[in-house]
This record gives structure tokens, C-alpha cells and sequence, in this order.
């Protein structure tokens, strides 16, 4: 906004950094125009454009540079919720709240929460879910009310889901290759054992 619209990046970072960053914030301008302007929990807005930046980095030339980066967010938010320091996502739903925390680690975690929430919401309810949601906001739905109509579930019940999903999650393509990485491990640790 402003009398100089746009999307202004540093052009320092390589270029999957900057495909990211360029993605992220792209999301927030969809959103924007998709909400029709309304406000939208912090949460769902950053979660969506890390979801994407994600997804997309993902299909890009340099995967294992945004892999490393989601494995970052999926293991912080899945570690919080199984320490009981997940943040409630009522308390992630103001953007200038969201925008004017200066601590690194909270920084992290609220993006790290709010990926694994749009991941959540993707996973569980299908791919056009969250971006339903940001359409009944744009049509004057509150957030709770456009849960309800798109989940079925209450925002509080949904907000116990997701803690509940969260701390049960499985990266399932971890998963498909712990078998073979256990045996590692032992012989690494018999290795240095040596």
C-alpha cells in the first residue's frame, strides 16, 4: 500500500531465498484481495503464506534448502505442543500484535504454530479449506463463524484439535525412512564409540 505499492526485497539472499520471500508475501496479497480487504487473524494470513512458500519452494531447484527450513517449523510447533507451550491461536490473531514481538524465539514459534495451522487445516478439511475460511471472513463472516461453516467444528474445538494433532503429528516422509535410519544410528554410535 501506500503512494508506493508493492513488494520491495533485499536481492542479496540466493535466489530460493528470494523465490520464497517473494512467495510468502505474493500469499499475503492474494489473501488481501481474496478477503476483500477485511482483516484476517494473523495466524491464517502468515500461516497460509508460509504453507505456500513451502509447498512451492518445495517444486523449486533447490528442495532440501526449504525442507530443512520446514523440518525448522514442524519440529518447533510439534515441541511446544508436546512441552504445553504451544501459543493459543486466539493470542496469534491481531497482526500488530503478531508484527510487534521483538523476541526471536516467539517469532519462531508463531510462525512455526501458524504453518503447522494452515497444514492442519489443509490436511484435515482439504486443500481449499483455509482459503474458504478467508472467503467467509471477506463476505463479513467473524473468524469462529467461518470455522464452523467450513469445518464443522467449533473454533474452540478446533483449536483442541489442532493441539491434539499437532502433538500426535508424524512427518510421514520421516516416518518412511526412520526404519533405516535407526540401524545408523547404533552403528554411528558404536562407530565413535571406537
Amino acid at each position: 500500500g501506500g503512494s508506493r505499492p508493492g513488494i520491495y526485497l533485499r536481492t542479496d539472499f540466493y535466489s530460493s531465498g528470494l523465490r520464497g520471500i517473494l512467495t510468502h508475501e505474493f500469499v499475503h496479497l492474494l489473501l488481501v484481495e481474496v478477503a476483500g480487504g477485511r482483516a484476517l487473524p494473523a495466524w491464517l494470513n502468515e500461516g497460509m503464506a508460509r504453507y505456500y512458500e513451502y509447498e512451492l519452494g518445495l517444486q523449486g531447484t533447490r528442495p532440501a534448502a526449504v525442507r530443512i527450513l520446514q523440518f525448522r517449523d514442524t519440529d518447533l510447533a510439534k515441541s511446544a505442543a508436546l512441552s504445553d507451550t504451544l501459543l493459543s491461536l486466539t493470542a496469534l490473531e491481531s497482526q500488530p500484535d503478531w508484527n510487534s514481538q521483538t523476541d526471536t524465539s516467539r517469532i519462531n514459534l508463531q510462525y512455526a504454530e501458524a504453518y503447522m495451522a494452515a497444514r492442519f487445516l489443509i490436511e484435515t478439511y482439504g486443500a481449499g479449506s483455509a482459503v474458504e475460511i478467508v472467503r467467509k471472513i471477506g463476505q463479513g463472516s467473524e473468524l469462529s463463524g467461518a470455522i464452523l461453516e467450513v469445518t464443522g467444528s467449533r473454533y474452540q474445538d478446533f483449536r483442541e484439535h489442532f493441539a491434539e494433532w499437532l502433538g500426535d503429528w508424524k512427518d510421514p516422509e520421516r516416518t518412511s525412512i526412520r526404519a533405516y535410519i535407526q540401524p545408523l544410528n547404533g552403528i554411528m554410535d558404536s562407530a565413535d564409540s571406537i
